[in-house]
């Protein structure tokens, strides 16, 4: 027992006597700890958004879109691509042979205002138009309220899912 009172007394003085060195070398080591766990908190939280986000899709979802033009660089001329046109997208649709969901959709503004009597949202509002699948492929759900329906898109009816935001700002009561 008195061998080891006599190694603590030891590593005691030594810790003393060199104090700078200790304090250094704890600094790091607890630096060193934290830095490590922020890591792998980040990783983590990483990981789990992009589990959600791609989970939110399905594991057979694919889409379909027009190429992005490229922009003008001294003074060569970008190359545009061709949009896909409704009657493509359809026929594409109608001809698609594989037991699948399929919607066709498309961004019609990325900046528009919904007004209602007196109140109205920011100019920041994106309306998508979409088919009765447009929900299901992108993993969109619905609140309150319904989908639209197969009729109701062929025949056009004019109608509108809103979101939260709109409900609240727009539609009050």
């Amino acid at each position: 027992m008195s061998l080891l009172k006599e190694n603590i007394n030891v590593a005691f003085r030594s810790i003393r006597a060199q104090l700078l060195r200790t304090i250094l070398t704890v600094t790091i080591i607890a630096i060193g700890i934290t830095a490590l766990v922020g890591i792998l908190t980040s990783i983590d939280a990483v990981e789990n958004k992009l589990l959600s986000d791609f989970s939110r899709l399905g594991a057979n979802t694919f889409s379909v879109m027009q190429k992005r033009s490229r922009g003008h660089r001294r003074g060569v001329a970008g190359k545009t691509y061709p949009r896909i046109r409704y009657r493509e997208a359809m026929a594409f649709k109608s001809q698609y042979d594989f037991p699948a969901v399929l919607s066709v959709s498309t961004r019609v503004s990325f900046s528009s205002t919904v007004k209602r009597h007196n109140n109205k949202t920011n100019p920041n509002i994106t309306v998508i138009a979409g088919d009765e699948n447009y929900l299901g492929t992108t993993g969109y759900e619905i609140e309150a309220g319904r989908n639209f329906s197969a009729n109701e898109i062929a025949g056009g009816s004019n109608m509108a899912i809103i979101g939260k935001d709109i409900q609240d700002k727009v539609f009050k009561s």
